[in-house]
């Protein structure tokens, strides 16, 4: 456990409360075998505070020569004042030491000269000191005076000298009348002991602190450091805990050990010392019990599981933790976590069969438990058994359709290209399920082909989906959805459509989720508050749903009730910790709000959930960022590459984090050791290879390329992405070789057909194949915008202007709202078919839109094609406007 005053203490030092030993080095770590003896067997370790020698006392104080101090010492205090105030701090000390050496027994000159000795951020300063010391012996009984002399004592390696300073900062009137500045003295003293092997002591200076930190009159205006003291006020009881258990105070210490674990459930280390106090006290059958809890509550990771080894062991069970969590499930085999522990370590001990048998007993009592569920989909990805990990999470959703939003990274890591053998959306086409579970599995083709840009498929998987009895409403939203994203309708006709939609339900059921829908609907055009209403009474009619409450959740943010919404999500967790979503919503909206607080209690219960959950390291990462410990944030997306290296939700957070706070080279570094351990990995490669080229080395680049072209083997999507790689490496030879071959491997793939055609019409070559292809991608997916383009310029490549406009009106649009919100090279192509055709003035305004986006653009995120882009634009703008004639696209030769 790492110790609770080192973290203390580096938080005062950035707040310049704590002096030179915030720097240093924390004692190591017990290992578990020592964790329940006394560290120290000296002893000093045994003496309490009152038995340190030498004793400490007051001094007798000398009186006064004078009654009144020299005049001329008043003089000079006053210039030194006047000096300081005018930031001329040598002046000041210069004209103190003349007051000083005139009025030597001025315990208010000493003193203010040993804080003006000292610059801040310095650790000590021996004319401080020897001034403070001056002061002290003058009158000792000042509290910060004794505090700030000891600590710049400790910060010079005069151990003994600060030991007896803040020994004496606890005599003073101060220490007994003010519990504030006493929490402060009791915690550098206390720190101060126990590194120096004084266990005793320092125990009880830390208990005397607890008890000051609960006290009420701290906590009603508490100053800067105090304010720090109580935040770690449950840190400080830890450490205590740690320090009764290193001075052999057994009892006491498991008392407070288990006052903490019910405090901090989801801290391992606190646990682990627990057993081995148990162990020490030869509590061994109460050892087993709480290892047990252990693995229960961190789903059998290793650590834990090591735990209840070595607690049988000390125990006689000869079974170890598997024989443990077997008789424990077949006393209660309704109990969930027994269930999951039992299965997890089996899986860990890699008897991944005997765990396959204990879930799919359980399971056929309840198909949809989520638990079961992922633990069988993982036992059948270990098998690398695609097929089974595919059915067991359609079975599970034709069960519970609300699974849909908590299986969608589960689906992701089957599909995603991380691996080969991955499984596509064809594989799940040809998936036998039975005819109940149909509904399930369209529903999943479609978000599949979705990923793999497969519209066409997509949206008629999405359909047969929706046409299935009863209905499955994950379909239905995502058919709302589509319409609501779909940028060739106007207003009208998308009405028109989600109308269409909501009007194909039928029944009871069927009406809820119409209001449902509807509710949907307003919400994407911006009505958020009517949304929310609509959301509310469908939930109040009885209806439960994980994906209804986020978006009415989210529905009341977008209206500005962040409260409500808060309330809403904590709910939701509550009810269904697994959801991820919820989590990330109360993270985000936390930290926008400035409620760091609030975000980090979110991520504590969010990763007491489910520790495993890879998206929750990677958010507890960002707060740690947002609290600039870049070091804490890079330990855990380091351990993240050690154990997930190949995930996407991994590779994008390392290629943010480095991206943003290490020089180019260093992400290189980092991508090409990842890119060595998973060479097929698209994510991995192609952000290597775009570093290469953003470093001015293509040539390295098109060897990752070339590299992940050869990985793609059969995998038609694949071949797709590195089409698109070759593309932004400047290579257009590869990108077409590697167009052709997805196109061999699945001829109607429209977005391998549209970017082919799209390349040779850019080239002004094989014009006419390349409308086929174009007229191909269209035919799948009339509602592509940039398939329209496509279109549009092979038609005005070919001369056929007044057909191409057709085109490009469909992509666009004919209102001034659409055109502000059109991709400017879309709108370019559209200017240059206006103009040819006559319509000067609506090429100029197509023309001056592309501009304006254009010029929204930051310059970070304007790349050369872009800048190009804008000044060709500008130029047929000056030109049109000065009536000169204007250079547009040239077309093919006949």
């Amino acid at each position: 456990m790492k110790p609770a005053n080192q973290i203390i203490i580096v938080t005062l030092c950035l707040f310049g409360v704590a002096t030179a030993r915030c720097g240093a080095q924390p004692r190591p770590e017990p290992s578990p075998a020592t964790a329940a003896a006394p560290a120290s067997a000296s002893a000093q370790a045994t003496l309490s505070l009152d038995e340190i020698q030498p004793a400490v006392s007051f001094p007798n104080q000398p009186s006064r020569i004078d009654d009144e101090p020299p005049l001329e010492s008043l003089h000079l205090y006053a210039q030194a004042r006047i000096a300081w105030m005018d930031r001329d701090r040598s002046g000041a000390i210069g004209l103190l030491e003349q007051a000083a050496a005139l009025d030597p027994h001025s315990f208010y000159l000493h003193s203010t000269l040993g804080r003006m000795y000292r610059n801040p951020g310095v650790e000590f300063s021996d004319p401080s000191i020897r001034a403070l010391e001056k002061a002290a012996a003058l009158e000792p009984d000042h509290l910060d005076l004794q505090m700030d002399l000891g600590r710049q004592l400790e910060a010079k390696g005069d151990i003994p000298g600060a030991i007896k300073h803040l020994r004496m900062a606890l005599l003073t009137r101060a220490y007994r009348a003010d519990p504030a500045s006493a929490a402060v003295a009791e915690f550098f003293l206390g720190n101060l002991l126990r590194t120096q092997g004084y266990d005793r002591a320092a125990l009880e200076l830390y208990q005397r602190l607890s008890v000051h930190l609960k006290s009420p009159q701290i906590a009603a205006e508490p100053s800067r450091e105090v304010a720090l003291l109580l935040n770690q006020a449950d840190v400080i009881d830890m450490e205590i805990a740690e320090m009764l258990a290193r001075c052999g105070k057994f009892p006491e210490a498991l008392a407070a050990f288990q006052t903490q674990i019910e405090r901090n459930p989801g801290t391992f280390d606190l646990r682990s010392t627990q057993v081995h106090l148990l162990v020490a006290l030869k509590r061994n059958d109460d050892a087993v019990i709480a290892a047990q809890k252990a693995v229960v509550r961190f789903r059998a990771s290793a650590e834990s599981i090591a735990l209840l080894n070595e607690a049988c062991v000390a125990a006689g069970h000869a079974g170890g933790a598997v024989g443990v969590l077997t008789s424990l499930h077949k006393d209660h085999p309704a109990d969930r976590s027994i269930l999951f522990a039992l299965a997890d370590t089996l899986r860990a001990d890699k008897k991944g069969a005997d765990a396959e048998r204990v879930l799919a007993t359980s399971a056929v009592d309840d198909p949809g438990d989520l638990g079961i569920v992922r633990r069988r989909f993982e036992l059948a990805m270990d098998r690398q058994d695609n097929a089974t990990a595919a059915r067991l999470l359609i079975e599970a959703n034709s069960k519970r359709q609300d699974l849909a939003t908590l299986i969608a990274p589960l689906w992701a890591r089957l599909s995603a290209p991380i691996r080969t053998g991955r499984f596509r959306y064809s594989d799940l086409v040809k998936l036998d399920v039975p005819e109940s579970q149909d509904a399930a599995k369209w529903f999943w083709v479609a978000r599949l082909a979705s990923a793999a840009r497969r519209d066409d498929v997509s949206q008629s998987a999405l359909e047969r989906s929706a046409g299935s009895t009863p209905a499955f409403a994950p379909a239905f939203r995502d058919l709302v959805d589509d319409v609501a994203g779909r940028g060739d309708l106007d207003g009208d006709e998308k009405e028109a459509d989600v109308a269409k939609i909501i009007g194909s339900l039928k029944g009871p059921a069927g009406a809820s989720l119409a209001d449902e829908l509807r509710g949907l609907w307003l919400f994407r055009k911006g009505d958020a508050a009517q949304a929310a209403t609509i959301f509310a009474r469908v939930i109040s009619s009885g209806v439960r749903s994980i994906d209804l409450s986020l978006e009415r959740a989210q529905a009341l943010r977008a209206a500005g009730e962040d409260d409500a919404a808060d309330s809403l999500l904590w709910k939701l967790v509550s009810d269904h910790p697994e959801t991820r979503e919820a989590y990330q919503n109360l993270c985000l909206s936390s930290w926008r709000r400035g409620l760091d607080q609030q975000a980090e209690r979110a991520l504590t219960i969010w990763l007491a959930a489910d520790p495993q959950d890879v998206m929750a390291w990677r958010f507890q990462s960002i707060a740690y960022q947002r609290a600039k410990r870049d070091q804490a944030a890079e330990a855990i997306l380091t351990r993240l590459l050690n154990e997930h290296g190949d995930e996407p939700e991994v590779i994008d957070a390392l290629d943010t984090f480095y991206k943003i706070r290490y020089p180019a080279d260093r992400v290189i570094e980092l991508f090409t050791g990842l890119h060595a351990r998973f060479p097929t990995n698209y994510a991995i490669g192609s952000i290597l290879a775009e570093s290469l080229v953003g470093a001015d080395r293509p040539a390295d680049a098109m060897k990752i390329a070339d590299g992940l072209h050869a990985g793609a083997g059969d995998d038609a999507e694949l071949l797709y992405a590195v089409s698109a790689l070759y593309a932004k490496i400047g290579n257009r030879q590869s990108s077409e070789i590697t167009l052709e071959e997805a196109l061999k491997l699945d001829p109607k793939f429209p977005g391998a057909a549209n970017d082919l055609g799209y390349l040779w019409t850019e080239d002004g070559r094989k014009l006419a194949e390349a409308q086929t292809l174009i007229e191909q991608a269209v035919a799948a997916e009339p509602h592509n915008v940039s398939f329209l383009d496509s279109m549009g310029w092979v038609l005005y490549k070919q001369g056929n202007f007044v057909e191409a406009r057709k085109y490009l009106d469909r992509a666009i649009g004919t209102t001034n709202s659409a055109r502000t919100k059109s991709d400017p090279a879309l709108l370019d192509h559209r200017g240059d078919t206006l103009y040819r055709i006559g319509a000067k003035d609506a090429a100029a305004a197509d023309w001056e839109g592309a501009a304006d986006r254009l010029a929204a653009l930051k310059e970070d995120d304007a790349g050369a094609e872009t800048k190009n882009l804008r000044e060709k634009l500008m130029e047929k703008i000056r030109r049109l406007k000065a009536g000169e004639d204007v250079v547009t696209a040239p077309i093919a030769a006949p």
